[in-house]
This record gives C-alpha cells, structure tokens and sequence, in this order.
C-alpha cells in the first residue's frame, strides 16, 4: 500500500489545506455580500459543480482508468478536447433553465467559462492521476484553490459584486492553465512510466473523438446526474424559497460536504489498482482494496459526523451572520447523510472499474427522483430543512442501489458493504439527541462575542 499511501497523503493533505482557503472564501463573502448576492454565490458555486462533471462528461475517469492500463494521453490531446467541448457547449445551453431569473446573462457565460476550466477538468492533470502521481495533481490544484480564494476575496471585497467576483474567479482558472501549458512546454520532465504491472505489452490505442464521445456517454450521465442531485437542493430552493434559504443550505451544504474530499481522495488513489486488478480478473485482489477503502472512509466520515453535529451551533455562531444562525439545524439534518454519501463515492468509482457505468446513472437518476419526492410532497414549514433531509433519503437510496448493482454483478464480495451500510441507521438514532445537547450546551455557552456585536 505504500504508493496508495503516497498518493493518499499527498492527495487529502492539498486538498484539505486548500479546502481551508474554500471554507474561509465562503465565511468572509456571506459577510461582505448581501443576502442576495451571497445566494447568487451560492447558485453560481452550485452550477459550476455540475458544469465541471457536464465539461468532461466523464472524460477523466475513462482516462485515468485508461492510463492505468498503458494509454499515452499526451498524443491524443486533440479528441479529447473535442469531446470537453462538446459537452461544455450541452452544458452552456441547460444553464439557463436551471439558473432561473437569479443570474443576468453576464454571470451565466463566466458560469460556463469557469467550469470549462477548473482544474478536475484539465486534461493535462489526468495523466497524473492514471500513473499513480496524484501528488502533482494535488500541489497544482492546491496552489490554485488558496489562489483563486485570495483573488476573490480581494474582488467580493473591494467591489461587494457578484459578477466582479465571478470574474476575479474567471482569471484564477486562465493563470492557472496559461501556467501549466509554460510548465509542459519548458520545465516538466515526461512523466514517469507507469508500474510495470499495470503496463500491457502494447500501449492501447487513443480513439477518435467521435468514438470517445460514445464510450465515455454512460461515464458522464453518471457524473452528470450524480452532480445535479448534490445541487438540486439549491436549485429547488431558488425556485419555490427565497435568497435567504438558499444561502443558509447552500452554506451549510458547502460546510458538511467539506469532509467528503476524504471519501473522494482515497476512491481516487484506489481507481487505478481497482482498475487493474478487476482488467486482471483478480476479484480477490479488487474486493480487498474495496473493503480496505470502506473501511477507512466509514471511520473518518463517522467520527466527523458526529464532531460536526456537536460543533454546529459554534460552527454558526462565530463564523457566519446572525441571519444564517438557523443553518446550524440544517447541517445536523445533513451531517448523517455525509456518512453514506462517502461510502457511496467509492461503491461510485468501484462500478466505474467494473464497467457498470450505465447502472451508475440509473442510481443516480433515482437518487434525484426520491430528493424532489421528498422535498416536494410533504408540506415543510422550513423549506431548507425539507431539503436537508431529502437529500440524507436521496443519498441512501443511492448506495442502496449502487450496492445491489454490484450485489447482482457478483464478481466482488459485498459482505463489509452491507454491515458498515447498516450503520447508517444507529448514526441518525445517535445524532438526534447528540443534536439536542448541543444545541441547549450551545445556549449556556454562545461564543459570538469573540466576534463582537453580531
């Protein structure tokens, strides 16, 4: 495991520092701004998150699976720019019905841009991350993200604009590409082979854009439909709530889905070895990497769920304004939901290396059908709670049927799946009353006036 602990480290080290800078970005623009463009912040953030998966559609996961098996990226550049094009240009034309009457036509083209540039859709990294180096990946990204954070907050704070901060985040992704085409061309050395034992005797083949748009398809729908359901809450609230409820989910959804780069960052280091081992036939092999990664992401994403259920009104009190105090209920609502959201990442990332793409999309699909189930059916009083815990249903019923995908499959052995799934139920019987205490410990022992008058 030493190179998975290489890559781990480097991976989850990067991105939680850059995290940081994410998490304080949030803090300081729900000051700066008003309620209004904070929840257009909100939304934009959101619709960035699925143009990213809409822009490579699935692109990056065939080719870090495809360079795990031997494939020179860098000779087939072009096709693979291509197909990022054509789904961006899918993706510019599904911005408006989702985005509302909230943004001007303005903040929808830097909507698009951006997302066609961050960074897990640059295909100059994703050769990194096939090769097993996902420590060069990690330091550009987390250069990136402290960089983009310090020029937004400089633009958020000097305009108190939502459209200049848009653009100050447009300018971070442009330096941060323009850099990494002069690093190729003059400084970088050819990246390192990969290990023999992933590499076949014959390099495989770089297919034609036409043809890459056909096989990545079933990768990207499950992406794609996997993105929007993280999102349709926000998407829901600026339709049928006001500015106010957006902003108090859309924040505490940011807060709690912060952990789960954990959950992603050790699914990422094991597609490789997955990859090979299911291309080998070693299910063996592929249900103890399985079981190995459930098991660390059940551990952490447990305890943080439990720390963050405790430390919420805190969390609120000191960080955010006083009109986003009531957040705190809404990310206990959702904090249970992290749990099985996590180990979904990696049954996710698992069905990818067997090739089950197309009943990961179909998990997906059903994952967004039970969250508007939820959240529209019942009458919620407040409508962010609604959403909170629709999208604890949605998550579950989406390992659910990711876990009886792969149940059904039967090339790798589901028995730690099932027992750590199980515990989902007693974290929401504990959170509950955990939820309770701190919220009268938190009564006895507000802590806003480190802040000063809110």
């Amino acid at each position: 495991m030493g190179r998975f602990r290489k890559n781990f480290i480097a991976d989850s080290s990067a991105t939680a520092a850059g995290l940081v800078a994410q998490l304080l970005l949030i803090v300081v623009l729900a000051r700066v701004l008003d309620t209004r463009a904070y929840s257009g912040y909100i939304l934009a953030a959101s619709l960035v998150a699925v143009g990213e998966m809409s822009s490579d559609f699935g692109t990056r996961m065939w080719a870090i699976r495809q360079t795990a098996l031997g494939m020179d990226l860098r000779a087939g550049l072009r096709p693979i720019l291509l197909t990022k094009l054509a789904y961006t240009a899918l993706f510019a034309a599904g911005v408006a019905p989702l985005a509302g009457h909230a943004l001007p036509i303005t903040g929808r083209c830097l909507i698009v841009a951006i997302a066609f540039l961050q960074p897990s859709t640059d295909p100059i990294l994703w050769q990194y991350r096939g090769r097993e180096q996902l420590y060069v990946d990690a330091s550009i990204t987390f250069a990136w993200r402290v960089g983009a954070a310090m020029l937004m907050l400089l633009a958020a704070w000097l305009s108190r604009d939502l459209l200049v901060t848009l653009a100050a985040w447009l300018t971070a992704n442009l330096t941060r590409v323009a850099l990494e085409i002069a690093w190729l061309r003059w400084r970088a050395p050819p990246p390192a082979a990969p290990p023999r034992a992933a590499a076949p005797h014959l390099p495989l083949p770089m297919p034609s854009a036409a043809t890459l748009i056909r096989e990545v398809f079933p990768i990207g729908c499950a992406f794609v439909l996997m993105s929007l359901y993280q999102r349709v809450g926000v998407f829901a609230l600026s339709r049928i709530s006001d500015a106010t409820a957006v902003a108090v989910y859309g924040t505490s959804f940011s807060l709690v889905t912060v952990p789960g780069f954990f959950a992603v960052s050790v699914s990422s280091a094991l597609l490789p070895r997955l990859s090979r081992s299911v291309h080998a036939r070693s299910f063996a092999e592929a249900t103890d990497t399985l079981d190995r990664g459930l098991a660390l992401i059940a551990a952490l994403s447990a305890a943080l769920c439990l720390a963050g259920v405790a430390a919420a009104p805190w969390v609120f009190d000191l960080l955010l304004p006083a009109r986003y105090y009531q957040g705190h209920l809404v990310m206990q609502i959702l904090l249970p939901g992290l749990y099985v959201s996590s180990l979904s990442v990696l049954l996710k990332f698992c069905l990818n290396a067997l090739s089950l793409n197309t009943h990961d999309a179909v998990a997906s699909g059903l994952g967004i059908v039970v969250f508007v189930l939820v959240m529209v059916v019942p009458h919620w009083s407040v409508p962010s709670w609604g959403a909170a815990l629709a999208w604890n249903v949605g998550e579950l019923s989406i390992f659910v049927a990711r876990a009886l995908v792969m149940a059904h499959d039967g090339r790798l052995s589901m028995g730690r799946v099932l027992r750590l799934g199980l515990l989902y139920a007693v974290l929401v019987l504990v959170c509950y009353p955990l939820g309770r205490a701190a919220e009268g410990l938190h009564a006895q022992f507000p802590l806003h006036r480190l802040w000063g008058a809110r």
